[in-house]
This record gives C-alpha cells, structure tokens and sequence, in this order.
C-alpha cells in the first residue's frame, strides 16, 4: 500500500488492517495531523453568523485556525472528517441543537479520542446540568469575555 492509498483510506474512514507499513520519519507530522486533527484548530458551532465571526475572529488573534458550522448537524458531520482541538459549541440551534451535536459526537468518537466541547449559552446556570450530562466538558454564559474564552479552551485541550 503506498503513502497515497493509506490516506485515501483514512480519508473515506475504511477500516483496513496493516500488518507493517513503514513511512519515513519525515511524513510522520503529516500523519499525526491527517490522523488527530490539526491540534490548534477549534470547531466554532453557532446559528448566528455574526457571532460564529466574532468567536472565530478571537480565536486567530490567539493564533487558532477555525472552522465555522452553522448548526449540530453541521458540527457532527465535520467531527465525523476530523479531529479539532476543541469545539465551541452554542447549546439553542435549529436543526440539531448542541444537546444534542454533544451526545452525537461522543457517540461516534473513537474511545481514546476525547475532544473538548465547550457549550455556550445564554442560560448557563440553568443549563449547566443538562450540558454537562450530554457531553460537554464545560459551558460558559453569554457573552462570553476573550479571557475566559482562552481560559476555559487552554484548560480543556491541557486536560485531554
């Protein structure tokens, strides 16, 4: 199987069992990254395009790349292509809601892969419990400050 076909697999999510497959040393950051994600890449979820924006917008200043969805389903498909460093993921959404985007992605999320979701919402206090029991690991209240923004996401992808 040459470099090509083995991407090409993982690429479609086939399952193929390799006895042995050597790779030079230098494709092994390219593989690391094809396999887990580019680790400073943060799924940012929200139906509201110009906060999608604003956190995007935060999160490069930081020196994060982003990628936008616009609902659940949309966070779900994207979680099923790649790995991200964490997720930022508004909790009131039409078509999935976070609730239940969490509960899909820790489904379908290989065992040893735990990717943060942070839940963003206006109503934290009261939803806090909810979150936390779908999946989230933590749920901040809108709006959210950048500083706690980098806080809560530095701690998420520490303890993963």
């Amino acid at each position: 199987m040459t470099y090509d076909q083995f991407i090409n697999v993982l690429r479609q999510h086939q399952t193929v069992h390799i006895k042995a497959i050597a790779f030079p040393e230098s494709c092994a950051p390219q593989m690391g990254e094809m396999l887990m994600g580019n680790s400073r890449t943060v799924l940012v979820v929200d139906d509201d395009a110009i906060v999608r924006h604003v956190y995007s917008r935060m999160l490069r200043q930081e020196g994060y790349e982003t990628i936008e969805a616009s609902n659940g389903a949309e966070a779900v498909n994207l979680c099923q292509q790649q790995a991200f460093a964490a997720v930022l993921m508004d909790v009131n959404m039409p078509v999935m809601d976070g609730l239940k985007a969490t509960k899909e992605i820790r489904r379908q999320a290989a065992a040893s892969l735990h990717m943060p979701i942070i839940g963003v919402t206006g109503y934290a206090s009261t939803e806090r419990a909810k979150c936390l029991a779908q999946g989230m690991d933590e749920v901040l209240d809108k709006p959210v400050s950048p500083e706690t923004l980098f806080t809560t996401l530095q701690q998420a992808i520490q303890t993963t």
